[in-house]
């Protein structure tokens, strides 16, 4: 008898333990925050030649808004770790810099397909998906 309960018993605590969901990022650690772009892949970004600063923000509500060569905007929704903006709306103009341009259709990929977020340190925000990985640097506005 002690042997039946023993297993149920077990096998409730291994499931708990196990559940695969990593801790839930809390919003406020997003929210009315600006990060600026470092590297893209592993690549650092050096833009020095350009006004450009590719940057994305989190606003009230978790609305979502980012630079690349067009601006990004849309309703961000998160879950545990996982950011996805279902419906981004930007800008369509052309760069002088054919990276920018080339950043554009990835900042839109990882976007919209979903993207996990994690931090390497206080300030530096990871944006990951299958295909890329975004870093950006906290840069908050300064009023």
């Amino acid at each position: 008898m002690k042997k039946i309960l023993a297993l149920p018993l077990a096998a409730l605590i291994i499931s708990g333990c196990s559940s695969g969901e990593e801790p839930k990022l809390p919003m406020s650690t997003l929210l009315h925050h600006h990060y600026v772009l470092t590297s893209i892949d592993g690549i650092a970004v050096n833009l020095s030649t350009t006004d450009m600063r590719p940057s994305i923000e989190f606003g009230e509500n978790m609305t979502v808004s980012a630079v690349m060569c067009n601006n990004f905007h849309g309703q961000g929704v998160l879950h545990g770790n996982n950011l996805r903006v279902k419906k981004l709306v930007s800008t369509r103009k052309m760069c002088l810099a054919s990276k920018l341009n080339q950043w554009d259709t990835v900042i839109s990929d990882v976007l919209t397909q979903g993207t996990q977020l994690s931090f390497d340190d206080q300030s530096s925000l990871v944006l990951e998906n299958a295909s890329h990985t975004l870093t950006y640097r906290l840069r908050d506005w300064k009023y």
